[in-house]
């Protein structure tokens, strides 16, 4: 199966970390599992920093996966009458899966040989899954607190100013959520409010430009750097710094 990569930015306005702390380490799985629902397979990394929330696959699939159905009908020894014509349960089970009994075959199922039925459903492609898959999510998050804004019905952390979205370098249009959440979808990336935003059209493009902009999108990097920086005064100044672990993840 095809893959490409995913990037999936969430824009918004400062989170406060007080209301966040504890579903923050449940946002990826959570994605994952809609993923899993909707028959997508896919590894997905998920970065975060006070006003963006980021999800980025290297491998996201084209399509979903397909879909192989089985049907166990009547056992063969009540699935025929004694002229070898189809019994009334025979009957019920082609009408309840509209085929024809030459789309019938048999197959055993608890010790018995019954009428069976497969079929394989294609996968969708998986860019046309993604806007629900989205909404599902934004709306399964749970962080105790929530706001609306202006007209908006839907209620979110805090108000979301836009929805960046790229698979295989292309942007993805999301009407419906854009609808929803009451916001202008935009190609441009705001680093901070300080600076000026630019257009993107990579994802190698994106994380660059964070970078060289001084937004360290990685979580577990801005601790690294939290703690190296700690470690420089202990060495400058010979001294032990206790570090405060609840306010080292803040």
């Amino acid at each position: 199966m095809n893959a490409s990569s995913l990037l999936i930015e969430i824009f918004l306005e400062e989170l406060p970390f007080s209301a966040i702390k504890k579903e923050i380490k449940n946002i990826k799985s959570k994605f994952e599992k809609l993923l899993n629902e909707n028959n997508i397979k896919a590894d997905m990394e998920f970065f975060w920093t006070p006003r963006r929330l980021i999800l980025l696959s290297k491998n996201f699939p084209h399509t979903q996966e397909s879909k192989v159905l089985e049907y166990f009908g009547p056992p063969l020894n009540i699935a025929y009458d004694k002229d070898n014509n189809p019994s009334g349960a025979t009957t019920s089970f082609l009408k309840r899966l509209n085929i024809d009994i030459n789309d019938l075959q048999t197959s055993t199922k608890n010790g018995k040989e019954c009428l069976y039925y497969k079929t394989i459903i294609d996968g969708k492609k998986s860019v046309d899954l993604l806007e629900k898959i989205i909404i599902d999510f934004l709306e399964n998050l749970s962080f105790g607190k929530s706001m609306q804004w202006g007209s908006v019905e839907s209620s979110f952390i805090r108000p979301i100013r836009n929805i960046f979205v790229l698979f295989d370098d292309e942007f993805i249009e999301l009407k419906n959520i854009e609808k929803k959440y009451k916001f202008s979808q935009t190609t441009f990336i705001y680093p901070h409010r300080s600076k000026n935003s630019k257009e993107i059209n990579s994802i190698d493009r994106y994380f660059k430009f964070l970078e060289s902009n001084g937004v360290i999108y990685s979580q577990e990097r801005r601790k690294e750097r939290i703690l190296e920086r700690i470690k420089d005064i202990e060495n400058e100044k010979n001294i032990k710094v206790e570090i405060d672990s609840t306010l080292l993840d803040e």
